[in-house]
């Protein structure tokens, strides 16, 4: 918008200042598009992993009060006189504590999988580096012999 109010100018100072106050106005675009953008983007991405780790434990915690109070309905339902109430409540205080433990076994199964698959991809990783060393080693012995690979081969035999 400057640009086009400032072109046909007819004072030369007043042009140049504008071309000035354009130019840094484009390095603070992008400035703010290369650096603090991102820089939030990266924020906001850790504080999203810090709320799901919140939200998932205030679903383990849940979970472990629904399954005190399942507890306690089972406790209270053999206080019940009434041999029809008292089934029914101590029936209902089961399927409560039934419930409440499948949804704990499954953030145990979450949680172990996850640990699984970061294990396997560290294992994949050791395995991968170990795959190109060996590699390395078995073209050095191999008898093909460029400058590069014997540079490569003493270098091998060096370090290990």
């Amino acid at each position: 918008m400057l640009h086009s109010l400032f072109q046909n100018a007819k004072v030369p100072g007043i042009k140049t200042m504008a071309e000035a106050a354009i130019h840094r106005n484009e390095q603070k675009i992008i400035k703010i598009q290369e650096k603090r953008i991102p820089k939030l983007q990266t924020k906001i991405q850790e504080q999203s992993k810090k709320i799901e780790k919140i939200d998932r434990k205030s679903d383990i915690t849940q979970c472990k009060l629904d399954r005190c109070r399942c507890i306690n309905q089972i406790i209270k339902s053999f206080g019940i006189s009434d041999n029809a109430d008292r089934r029914q409540a101590f029936s209902q205080a089961m399927d409560g504590l039934h419930q409440t433990t499948i949804q704990r076994l499954s953030y145990k199964l979450d949680s172990c999988q996850q640990k699984i698959s970061l294990l396997s991809q560290k294992y994949m990783a050791s395995k991968n580096q170990y795959s190109k060393r060996s590699k390395t080693k078995n073209h050095c012995k191999a008898g093909q012999t460029s400058q590069c690979d014997i540079t490569l081969c003493q270098t091998i035999q060096y370090y290990h």
